[in-house]
């Protein structure tokens, strides 16, 4: 049985200037660094989801950060 789609909502999130300047300054890197070229909305979006995900398991939140120092070094 095919469920109808969920109604998309539209969150609006608001940043200082300086977390918007170091938003900025991670997509100049991933684009200079590994040729990455990303939206700022995706950036964002995988940030947000990144901190609910460890709002969902904090226990793992050590295991996540580890992942993504390694994935930093590589």
């Amino acid at each position: 049985m095919l469920h109808p789609p969920e109604p998309k909502r539209h969150t609006s999130v608001y940043l200082y200037p300086a977390e918007f300047d170091m938003l900025d300054d991670l997509i100049y890197d991933l684009r200079r660094q590994h040729g990455v070229r990303l939206p700022k909305t995706e950036l964002l979006r995988a940030l947000l989801h990144l901190a609910h995900q460890m709002l969902q398991d904090p226990e793992r939140v050590e295991e996540l950060l580890a992942v993504c120092r390694k994935v930093m070094e590589e």
